[in-house]
């Protein structure tokens, strides 16, 4: 049998969804069945959790934390998300890297107790999961799931984020989909519960920051791999309607502007397309703003794992946590 979801009815859905749990060994009885109205979905994604950009390993004016994001989804009644790379994750201090700083897991749990953060796994120590060996491409998947049940958040199976988007089918098939119900994979297209079908995939549109749009003014010549983004064709993507899921992937937003320092960035013109930052993964606090603002009033803004229960995906891995 197919392992897959087919469009129609609610009640043709819930039918697969038995049928399939079935055809895998598993007992209805022990699965949930998809919900009979889903709502339209939207999962915040901050990838790998990261606390903000740091200048010489502190937070600079403008840069804004993890927290302030937490805490501004709680105020709208929405939890954001966030990957974590666990090796990154400290005990006692932020850690500091070259382009940003970390939370340790009392912080991360803080978020979590105060506003509802939720995460997922981007894996142990993020490899290039395609070049390393299969007990290797466990451990850094399946296996990092025990440390975040070890800190108190039980719902990271719900999306694995490959490191770099450095995946193939066969590691989906074979190894994350064995205990993830979702395997992140980059991509400009909303999810569609028509298509919900193994080996599971979830398409995850991620935000850069870069050169400004402004052709010809000095911020367009900034030296970065991409231009910043368009946040009103952003706010477009998670316009989500009945059966979609949008999944926009943040880094480290920003405010005001910083002209000088290793980290370098300006949000404060009326006009987005003179919007920089010198760093990739750098975004205006403004623009972020501007994109949620096209979040429909009757989405739900949750993490993967509430998706994956609604839509009834990888009946599997979904008995394993019901």
């Amino acid at each position: 049998m197919r392992s897959r979801r087919r469009g129609g009815t609610a009640a043709a859905s819930i039918v697969w969804f038995v049928m399939a749990s079935s055809a895998l060994g598993i007992p209805p009885s022990t699965v949930r069945t998809a919900s009979a109205t889903p709502p339209p979905f939207v999962t915040i994604l901050f990838s790998r959790s990261q606390w903000s950009v740091h200048e010489d390993c502190a937070v600079p004016g403008g840069a804004v934390t993890l927290e302030t994001v937490a805490a501004d989804l709680a105020r709208r009644g929405w939890a954001g998300t966030g990957s974590v790379v666990t090796s990154r994750i400290g005990t006692t201090d932020l850690r500091c890297t070259w382009n940003a700083l970390y939370p340790t897991w009392a912080t991360l749990q803080r978020l979590h107790s105060s506003y509802g953060w939720q995460t997922t796994s981007h894996s142990a120590t993020y490899p290039n999961m395609t070049l390393i060996a299969r007990d290797r491409q466990f451990a850094e998947s399946c296996g990092t799931l025990s440390t975040f049940t070890d800190h108190g958040f039980g719902r990271a199976w719900g999306m694995f984020s490959y490191p770099n988007d450095q995946r193939s089918l066969e590691i989906q098939r074979d190894v994350v989909s064995t205990c993830f119900a979702f395997g992140r994979r980059n991509g400009a297209k909303r999810n569609q519960l028509s298509a919900a079908q193994a080996p599971w995939w979830a398409n995850v549109r991620t935000v850069n920051g870069g050169a400004c749009r402004a052709e010809g003014t000095p911020c367009s010549a900034v030296p970065t791999p991409y231009r910043y983004q368009d946040p009103f064709a952003l706010r477009s993507f998670v316009a989500v309607s009945a059966g979609e899921w949008a999944v926009p992937q943040f880094h480290k937003l920003v405010s005001g502007s910083k002209s000088t320092g290793t980290v370098r960035w300006d949000c404060t013109s009326t006009d987005w397309r003179l919007h920089f930052s010198n760093q990739t993964e750098v975004y205006c606090w403004n623009d972020y703003q501007r994109i949620l603002a096209g979040i429909p009033s009757g989405a739900l803004v949750t993490d993967p794992a509430t998706v994956a229960r609604s839509w009834g995906a990888n009946p599997f891995v979904l008995a394993k946590h019901r």
